[in-house]
């Protein structure tokens, strides 16, 4: 039935054949066919079809890497309205990728993510000013992003925040603060704070040495 939709022009069947064919549900897996399907899809504008495949371009992932069809998909996900396809265009505007570099238009792109309440959009917008990344660097600004990203509960800011901390990056160093939100972090399942708590564990930075403690993050991470 997917089959017979598919052949009448329905781009929600091409999106679920491309599942199947992934995952294998029903079928012999095979991501060639999954590939082929969400690329039809794509080409009627299914905007998760066009985020998805514009990922796997822009990552390697199930296709050669192609920066240059990660941005096209990427930008039919965008003027769809996808959330995530917006944030990626703030993504590859920032890095150059398939698209020239712009400071204008990617710190643009990731401010409308925001007005969604994509809030890792702030981590974005802080590795931007942190790093120097199509902007002049700047690791207050820096550490005002990953904060707003804090306050929001987005884990990648909070780790970020933390490590800001630790290392005096935009603000003085803190090192309570810091194993504070590294733990924080780590309580929200982001992978990286667990590290960088399992680490702290490890050798003692910050708080007291515990290697069944350290042995416990590195696992969850």
């Amino acid at each position: 039935w997917f089959q017979k939709a598919a052949n009448n022009g329905y781009k929600y069947a091409f999106y679920n054949l491309g599942r199947h064919y992934e995952y294998g549900l029903s079928v012999q897996k095979d991501i060639s066919k999954a590939i082929s399907m969400y690329e039809k899809a794509a080409s009627l504008y299914h905007n998760y079809s066009c985020l998805l495949i514009g990922k796997w371009y822009l990552n390697g992932t199930n296709v050669p890497q192609d920066n240059y069809k990660a941005a096209r998909y990427i930008k039919d996900a965008a003027f769809g309205g996808s959330v995530e396809g917006k944030y990626y265009m703030g993504y590859i505007h920032a890095y150059g990728y398939g698209v020239a570099q712009d400071s204008v238009k990617a710190l643009l792109w990731l401010d409308r993510t925001l007005e969604d309440k994509y809030y890792f959009a702030y981590f974005m917008k802080g590795r931007m000013y942190e790093k120097g990344i199509a902007v002049k660097k700047d690791e207050r600004i820096a550490f005002t992003m990953y904060d707003y990203g804090d306050y929001y509960n987005n884990a990648s800011c909070t780790n970020s925040l933390a490590i800001c901390y630790y290392k005096g990056i935009g603000v003085e160093p803190d090192t309570i603060k810091a194993i504070e939100l590294f733990e924080k972090a780590a309580n929200q399942g982001d992978m990286y704070g667990a590290r960088n708590l399992a680490y702290k564990y490890k050798y003692g930075n910050g708080v007291q040495r515990n290697i069944n403690k350290a042995a416990f993050w590195f696992e969850k991470s």
